[in-house]
């Protein structure tokens, strides 16, 4: 059983069902063209989720941001920035490594991150992330990664990728905060491309889409007929290449092995 399972509240379950059905409402006015999606220019590709964090979207946002900056590419990050409060209302993030404390407070741990490692030219926070977008073209990005930005139809996008958890890809089958759900499971089927993360190597050792037979039985049911309208489905799984010490040299993760380690961790599966 994933540690990220929740265990089932009824009293929370009418309001799970409510935020579900505003979802799909929402969903509903997006598809229709009642509610519009604002193309800002260089194409956007969305990494998120379908439940409440702790599926590994930064990771696979940095993969990306590093693939897609040795094609070529001037790639720029936009990202909400939760838990920070920005100077202004769009901002473009500072990778200076001293003045991670500040950045932190402002933009949120995890766009420092990926400002400070510089996987890619530019990470732009805002909570309006059409003018973040737009701001990113302006300063010459030629894609732009929408991180954790399914949910964020308001941005058109050309690519939408979507990571569920091999332990528990529906966040407890309930709509927030009854379970993790942001929105009901068949919103999976406006995506391109599934990645399902923390899969037994095996699966991971495929580098092929899933048959049908090897998806998680409850992402399965989401999906309905894999063979007609839906994504592809592939497994994923992280693991660790370096320790990176304070004064930024990187060394193997077995020189940690046999130590004593207090480990402070703040995600959303930290186990």
């Amino acid at each position: 059983m994933s540690p990220r399972r929740l265990r089932p509240v009824p009293a929370l379950a009418p309001l799970g069902r409510l935020w579900l059905g505003l979802a799909r409402l929402r969903n509903a006015l997006y598809d229709s063209g009642l509610l519009a999606s604002h193309d800002v220019g260089p194409p956007v590709v969305s990494v998120g989720n379908l439940t409440a964090g702790g599926t590994g979207k930064t990771p696979v946002v940095a993969w990306l941001a590093r693939h897609l900056g040795t094609s070529g590419l001037r790639v720029a990050i936009v990202s909400r920035g939760y838990g920070g409060r920005p100077p202004t209302a769009v901002w473009l993030v500072d990778a200076d490594p001293t003045r991670m404390r500040e950045t932190v407070a402002a933009a949120g741990d995890e766009p420092t991150m990926l400002a400070v490692q510089r996987v890619a030219a530019m990470v732009i926070v805002g909570r309006d992330r059409v003018a973040a977008a737009r701001l990113a073209a302006e300063r010459g990005a030629g894609v732009i990664l929408l991180d954790d930005g399914f949910q964020h139809r308001r941005l058109a996008r050309r690519l939408d990728i979507v990571l569920v958890d091999h332990g528990d890809p529906l966040g407890g089958a309930r709509g927030l905060p009854a379970g993790l759900l942001r929105e009901p499971p068949a919103g999976l089927r406006r995506a391109d491309l599934c990645l399902v993360t923390r899969c037994p190597a095996p699966l991971a050792a495929l580098h092929r889409p899933l048959a049908a037979t090897e998806i998680p039985a409850p992402l399965q049911a989401a999906l309905g007929d894999t063979v007609s309208g839906t994504p592809p489905v592939f497994a994923v799984r992280f693991a660790p290449r370096a320790v990176v010490l304070p004064s930024g040299e990187q060394v193997a993760p077995d020189t940690l092995r046999d130590r004593r380690l207090l480990l402070v961790s703040g995600i959303a599966g930290p186990s």
